[in-house]
């Protein structure tokens, strides 16, 4: 109750969203909700003639090395439409467009504020340039506005 009439999610139109997840009996003791898989997920989007759009997220660390001492951060791997989903914007460059998804794309990653201005400096021009997550490099093509619903300690999902 809290998390939907009290504090909704910060996103547009929070009410139109939802969360789904999948299980395995045999599983549950341990994980009672695991990632939906992408096969299943791209059926789900094929028959549910009531969705708008979808997209796959998944919660991640990442080590980030470079210039600075490495870090482990918290953040999410994600299908391109995500940021059009919950109708969050840049504050500066850009989100994630299809064809980022196609095999062969170069490895993009959009920063939260807190990120881009710790360890960016709060560059502009640090968009289009490497950063090294997990040991390879990823292009910033993206930084998210601070009161975006990808800031540290926001909820992705109820």
């Amino acid at each position: 109750m809290d998390g939907v009439l009290l504090k909704p999610l910060a996103y547009r139109e929070p009410g139109r969203l939802y969360s789904a997840a999948e299980s395995a009996p045999k599983l549950a003791p341990m994980y009672p909700r695991i990632p939906v898989n992408a096969a299943h997920f791209r059926s789900w989007q094929e028959q549910c003639r009531s969705c708008e759009a979808g997209a796959l997220l998944n919660p991640a660390s990442f080590n980030l090395t470079g210039r600075d001492e490495p870090e482990r951060i918290e953040g999410v791997t994600c299908t391109w439409p995500l940021f059009q989903v919950l109708g969050v914007e840049p504050q500066l460059g850009r989100t994630f467009v299809e064809s980022d998804d196609l095999p062969g794309a170069n490895k993009l990653v959009v920063v939260s504020d807190s990120l881009w201005r710790r360890r960016l400096g709060a560059d502009p021009g640090a968009i289009g340039k490497p950063i090294h997550l997990n040991g390879e490099p990823h292009i910033v093509v993206g930084s998210c506005a601070p009161t975006s619903a990808f800031r540290p300690g926001t909820r992705l999902a109820p």
